[in-house]
């Protein structure tokens, strides 16, 4: 398979599962437990790339339809610009299960999307031995 090739065929893809995705959030209008049931048969990865194509509120009903594990990686698999919009449509304590699902380094990425206020709430709410390993992350520069 060419290159040409590949990113036309994940770039069709990527089109089928935006298009699901769309399709589950109509039918959990109706028929709630839809979206996240569906969004069970996707990759945190494949969901990740769609993420930015739907409005805040939206994106922010997919993550919210996914268990934390998944919720969280998902955001990392997404842009930050898209990832901080959802973060600032996403309550405290969830941010703090997403937090406490990733990894100490990832889990400090995501923190640093949040203001000062925001994130002393979560590190709050936030198993003690892993907010101090967050706080001394921190410390260093995000770049390190």
């Amino acid at each position: 398979m060419t290159p040409e090739t590949r990113d036309q065929t994940e770039g069709a893809n990527r089109d089928e599962i935006r298009e699901s995705i769309g399709m589950l959030l109509e039918l959990e209008r109706g028929t709630p437990g839809v979206l996240a049931a569906g969004l069970k048969e996707f990759r945190p990865v494949e969901i990740g790339e769609v993420l930015h194509d739907f409005d805040v509120e939206d994106a922010a009903r997919i993550i919210a339809a996914m268990p934390a594990d998944q919720a969280a990686e998902t955001l990392t698999e997404t842009d930050p610009v898209t990832r901080e919009k959802i973060l600032d449509e996403t309550s405290k304590d969830q941010i703090s299960e997403f937090v406490e699902a990733l990894p100490p380094d990832e889990g400090a990425d995501m923190l640093e999307l949040l203001d000062a206020r925001e994130r002393r709430e979560v590190l709050d709410k936030i198993e003690p031995e892993q907010a101090r390993q967050l706080k001394r992350l921190e410390e260093y520069d995000p770049e390190s």
